[in-house]
């Protein structure tokens, strides 16, 4: 078995402690060594059982093991980047973490550093690129390519032939069409549906749910606007 770390020890982090427990389950493959983050306060405590070991740049202490990240956030796109730039080994050092509950196409490509979560589909001629994140019930469809370090999050549906680019955050829900372009550092808020290229370093919201009051009083002021 390898030795595994997992990069943070926020709320994904028992997420993916509990992935590799179901990989081993099926495969004995990882034995984990601990958590590293840059919290003081986690130093020495457990997740699940399992040490918070050190921070990030203690990473250079275990030349060994294999890393896997389960940091990202949709408010600082560049931060999962910033993560994997501070460990001092090339690609090959992270692991990929596939979910046996996850389809992956016999002609797809995963790199090295990406999760994989249950029940999500990566179909045929697909590129998942190295250090992205595809949550649960996520389908990314033929000849598509995820970039580096992105994050999409669960049950957002991805139709053939998109291109999204690195450092790109793709909120819950969402659905992209078929040879879509997504530039680098995009927020696509959850719920988003896209249907047009989106330039580089772009925010997309989907609009919000609003009680029947909220639409009442929206529905008067359109109505009380003048077209030009």
């Amino acid at each position: 078995m390898k030795d595994l770390i997992i990069l943070g020890a926020g709320g994904a982090s028992m997420n993916i402690l509990e992935y590799v427990e179901d990989i081993n389950d099926a495969n004995p493959t990882w034995k984990l060594l601990g958590f590293l983050d840059d919290n003081p306060d986690l130093l020495g405590t457990k997740v699940l059982g399992y040490k918070v070991i050190g921070t990030i740049d203690d990473a250079v202490e275990y030349p060994d093991a294999m890393f896997i990240s389960s940091i990202g956030s949709a408010y600082d796109l560049d931060l999962r980047k910033r993560v994997r730039d501070r460990i001092p080994f090339n690609d090959n050092h992270f692991a990929t973490l596939i979910h046996p509950l996850a389809h992956i196409s016999r002609s797809a490509k995963i790199e090295p550093g990406c999760i994989i979560c249950p029940f999500s589909s990566i179909q045929a001629g697909t590129m998942v690129k190295h250090d992205s994140y595809i949550t649960s019930f996520t389908l990314v469809g033929h000849e598509s390519i995820i970039g580096r370090h992105c994050v999409v999050a669960g049950r957002t549906m991805i139709a053939g032939s998109a291109n999204i680019g690195d450092c790109t955050y793709i909120g819950c829900g969402s659905a992209l069409k078929h040879e879509i372009e997504i530039g680098d550092h995009c927020m696509i808020g959850m719920g988003s549906v896209l249907w047009k290229d989106i330039p580089p370093y772009s925010k997309m919201y989907a609009p919000h749910a609003r009680t029947r009051e909220e639409r009442e009083i929206e529905n008067k002021l359109l109505k009380g606007s003048k077209m030009p």
